[in-house]
C-alpha cells in the first residue's frame, strides 16, 4: 500500500534529544458525580441499614432514614453477593474470597474456606447464622461468620447456586441436581424436586407464610417456568410466567412477589398467577439483586440504586453521593463546561464538578468537540446513535435518524469514533458497519470506506486529510472515500487514540508509548514517557500536549521534546479512561469509579526557554482555493531570515529541489510556478531556524 503521507513539518527542535518527564504530586479529589452506577450486590437490615456494592468503587452504606451514600473501608473488588444480619454483621463473597466486617464497613478481615471453593449464594437463617452455597458444597456458620465448616449428607461435586431459610428453620439448599430440603438445622437432608423429568430450580423465593416459589431457566431468550409449593416442596404447582433469563425472585414482607429479568421488573400480589409490569430498562447486574429494610425495597441496577416504599408498585432513583458511575470518555466544552459519558449515561457539570446534570442518553462509547465547538456523542444502540449539542451539552438532538441503512434494524450498531471538519464534514465509525461521512452536518450521510479494520479513533488534518488510528495507522486523502496504510509504523503499535494539530502536526497513543511527527518525510519520534502504554491524546494547541497512561497523566508544553509527569492520588486499581483540561487548567480524569480533577491548575504556557510560536515564520495562500499555473504565498517572518520552500505530493515525495530564500523582516509575497506537475492536492512547506510551517493547496490544469 502506499506509504502515508510525511508532509507537514512541525517542531524542527524536536528531533534533539529527548528528555526523561519529572513527576510532579497534584491533588486530586472526586468530583462529586456522576451519581450511579454498576451495583454489583446489596444487603439491609432490618433496622433500615443499607449496603450497596458497587463493581469498581467499594461498598457504600446508607445510614436508616437518610438520603446520602457514604464510602465505607472497603477497596474495589466488591462482592457480587452480600449479606448483613441483624447484629450487624456484614458479609460479602467475591467469587472465591470472603469478606466480614462488624463495624458497618470500617474495617474488615477475610475468613477463609477450606480449598477457596466459586461462592455463589449467602443465607441468613432464623437464627442469625449465616450459610453458603458453593461449588464444593453447602457451608455453615454459628460465630458470626468467623469460622465455617462443610455440611455433610450433600453431593460435593455439584455447584450450590441458593440456599434459603423459613421462618421455622427449614433449610432449602438448590443445586443442579434439584431442590434440597433440611428440617434439622442442616444435619439431614432429602432431595425435592419442581419437576422430575427436569429440575433445574435456579432461584427459590421463600414467602411471609413459609410457602415457596421456585423458577427453572429455560435458556436464552425462551419464557422461565414458575413453580408454587404449600408444603415445604413436598408438591409443587406450575404457574404462567412471562419472564425470560430471570435474575431474581423475591417476596417483599407484605407478600409482594418481585421477579426480574435484565431490562424489566415484574410484581405479582397473588403468589404469581398474574403479573404487573413495574419498572423497565433498568439493567440488573449478573446476579441480579433485591434487598428489603424498614419496608422499602432497594434495586440494584447497572445504573444505580433504586427505591420503592410502595411495593414495587412505583421506583425512584436513590443515587446521591453515591460514585459509581464508569465514566469512559470526557470532554471540555467551549464554555468551560465538562461532559462525561459512559454506559450508564451522559452527564454535564458547569460548576467543575461540584454538581452535575444528567441526561437521558445511555451507552455513549464516544464523545468529541468539533472543531466549531459543536458536541457529538456517539452510542450503541440501534436508532439515535449519534447525537448532536450546540449548547456546550446542556440539550442534545439525534442526528441522522436515518441514519445507517436497514442493517441497523437488524444488527447492533455502535459509534466508536468521531471527527469533524467545521459544520460541513462529519464521518462517524461504526464497529458493524464502517466508515460513513455527512458533508451537511449530519442531516444525509453516505458510506465511505471502513478499510475492514476496528478503528479506534479518528482527526482530521488540513484539508480533506484523515487520520484513522487502528491495528495500523490509515490516512485518506480524500476525506475517508480511499484509505491508505503506513507500513512504518506498524512496527509500532495498536493507536489507542491520535490527535492532529490545525497545522497537520500528527501524534499517536499507543500501547508501547507515545509517537509523533515531526513530517512526512521524517521518522516517528518516541516521546520519553518510559515506554508507558498511552490510552488517551489531545494536542491543545501546536506546543501543548496532553496524554494520559492508565496510572498518569503527561503534559508537555513544548511540542513533546520535555515532559511532567501527574500521578493522580486516586485507589491504585482505578485505571484512568481518558484525560482533558479546561479553560482555567483543571485536568480532569476519567475512571471506572466516576471523574476526578485537580485541585491545582496548570500552565499551557510556553516554556520560554523552548520554541515561541510569536517568533515563527508563517506561510500562508494570497488567494486561497485551487491555483492553475502558479501559486502566490504570503510569508511573514519576525526577522530576517533564510528559509527553504519545499513541494510534497501526497505520496511524501518532494518535487524538486525546493526554493532557498534570503527574506527580510515582515511579510513578502512569492509566486512560485507549479510546473509541469499533475493536477492533484500537494503541500507547501515553509522550514527554517524556527518552527516549520506548512500550507496545502489544490492545482488544477487551465
Amino acid at each position: 500500500m502506499p506509504v502515508l503521507i510525511r508532509v507537514m513539518l512541525f517542531f524542527h527542535c524536536l528531533c534533539l534529544a529527548s528528555l526523561v518527564a519529572f513527576a510532579q504530586q497534584l491533588e486530586w479529589l472526586p468530583t462529586n458525580g456522576p451519581y450511579g452506577g454498576v451495583i454489583v450486590s446489596l444487603a439491609a437490615r432490618s433496622t433500615g441499614e443499607v449496603y450497596a456494592a458497587t463493581r469498581s468503587n467499594g461498598i457504600w452504606h446508607l445510614a436508616a432514614g437518610e438520603q446520602r451514600w457514604r464510602p465505607t473501608a472497603m477497596p474495589a473488588p466488591s462482592p457480587l453477593v452480600m449479606k448483613v444480619n441483624d447484629r450487624g454483621i456484614l458479609l460479602g463473597a467475591i467469587v472465591r474470597e470472603l469478606i466480614r466486617s462488624s463495624d458497618g464497613g470500617e474495617s474488615w478481615s477475610a475468613p477463609q474456606l477450606d480449598g477457596q471453593p466459586e461462592i455463589a449464594d449467602i443465607a441468613i437463617d432464623s437464627s442469625d447464622n449465616f450459610w453458603l452455597a458453593s461449588r464444593n458444597g453447602i457451608y455453615y456458620s454459628d460465630d458470626d461468620a468467623l469460622s465455617w465448616q462443610l455440611v455433610a449428607g450433600l453431593p460435593t461435586n455439584t455447584f450450590w447456586m441458593t440456599i434459603a431459610c423459613n421462618t421455622r428453620g427449614v433449610l432449602f439448599a438448590v443445586s443442579a441436581e434439584g431442590l434440597y430440603r433440611s428440617s434439622d438445622g442442616g444435619a439431614s437432608w432429602q432431595l425435592r424436586a419442581s419437576d422430575p423429568g427436569d429440575p433445574r430450580i435456579r432461584h427459590l423465593a421463600v414467602g411471609p407464610d413459609d410457602e415457596l416459589l421456585a423458577f427453572d431457566f429455560r435458556g436464552l431468550g425462551d419464557t422461565d417456568r414458575l413453580w408454587h409449593s404449600t408444603d415445604n416442596g413436598d408438591t409443587w404447582i406450575r404457574r404462567d410466567f412471562a419472564l425470560a433469563d430471570t435474575k431474581f425472585l423475591t417476596f417483599s414482607s407484605e407478600g409482594t412477589l418481585v421477579a426480574g429479568s435484565d431490562l424489566e421488573i415484574q410484581t405479582s400480589t397473588d403468589r404469581g398467577l398474574t403479573w404487573t409490569l413495574s419498572l423497565e430498562g433498568a439493567l440488573l447486574p449478573p446476579r441480579g439483586g433485591l434487598t428489603e429494610a424498614s419496608a422499602a425495597l432497594f434495586l440494584a441496577t447497572e445504573y444505580g440504586v433504586y427505591r420503592s416504599s410502595n411495593e414495587a408498585a412505583d421506583w425512584e432513583e436513590l443515587n446521591d453521593g453515591l460514585m459509581a458511575t464508569e465514566i469512559e470518555t470526557l470532554v471540555s466544552a467551549a464554555d468551560g463546561t465538562i461532559l462525561s459519558a459512559g454506559k450508564q449515561g451522559l452527564f454535564h457539570s458547569a460548576t467543575k464538578g461540584a454538581e452535575w446534570q444528567t441526561r437521558d442518553f445511555l451507552d455513549i462509547m464516544s464523545l468529541e468537540r468539533m472543531p466549531d465547538d459543536r458536541l457529538l456523542a456517539g452510542r450503541s444502540g440501534g436508532k439515535d446513535v449519534l447525537l448532536s449539542s450546540t449548547d456546550n451539552g446542556r440539550e442534545w438532538q439525534p442526528v441522522g435518524a436515518v441514519y445507517w441503512d436497514e442493517q441497523c434494524e437488524t444488527e447492533w450498531c455502535s459509534i466508536s469514533a468521531l471527527a469533524g471538519r467545521g459544520g460541513d464534514v462529519v464521518v462517524a465509525y461504526d464497529l458493524a458497519n464502517g466508515l460513513h461521512k455527512s458533508t451537511d452536518a449530519g442531516v444525509t450521510w453516505s458510506r465511505t470506506n471502513s478499510g475492514g479494520a476496528i478503528v479506534s479513533s479518528m482527526a482530521f488534518g488540513p484539508g480533506p486529510n484523515l487520520f484513522l488510528g487502528s491495528n495500523d495507522l490509515l490516512f485518506s486523502s480524500d476525506c475517508g472515500v480511499n484509505l491508505n496504510s503506513d507500513p512504518s509504523f506498524s512496527q509500532i503499535s495498536f493507536v489507542n487514540d491520535l490527535a492532529v494539530s490545525a497545522g497537520g502536526r500528527l501524534v499517536l497513543a499507543t500501547d508501547a508509548g507515545l509517537y509523533y511527527s515531526a513530517g512526512f518525510t521524517q521518522a516517528w519520534q518516541a516521546a520519553p514517557l518510559g515506554g508507558a502504554s498511552i490510552i488517551k491524546v489531545r494536542l491543545l494547541d501546536e506546543a501543548n500536549i496532553l496524554a494520559a497512561s492508565a496510572a498518569s497523566v503527561f503534559h508537555s508544553r513544548n511540542g513533546g521534546r520535555t515532559w511532567t509527569e501527574h500521578e493522580p492520588d486516586i485507589p491504585a486499581d482505578l485505571r484512568i479512561n481518558d484525560v482533558d483540561i479546561d479553560s482555567d487548567g483543571v485536568l480532569y480524569i476519567a475512571t471506572a469509579a466516576g471523574a476526578y480533577r485537580s485541585r491545582q491548575t496548570i500552565t499551557t504556557d510556553l516554556q520560554q526557554a523552548d520554541v515561541d510560536v510569536s517568533q515563527t515564520a508563517r506561510i500562508r495562500l494570497v488567494n486561497p482555493g485551487p491555483v492553475s499555473s502558479a501559486a502566490m504565498f504570503r510569508i511573514t517572518s519576525p526577522r530576517a531570515a533564510r528559509l527553504s520552500l519545499s513541494l510534497y505530493d501526497v505520496r511524501g515525495r518532494r518535487l524538486g529541489a525546493g526554493v532557498e530564500l534570503r527574506l527580510p523582516a515582515g511579510a513578502t509575497d512569492f509566486s512560485w510556478a507549479i510546473g509541469p506537475e499533475a493536477p492533484g492536492y500537494y503541500f507547501a512547506v515553509l522550514s527554517g531556524a524556527d518552527l516549520p510551517t506548512v500550507v496545502s493547496l489544490g492545482f488544477v490544469k487551465s
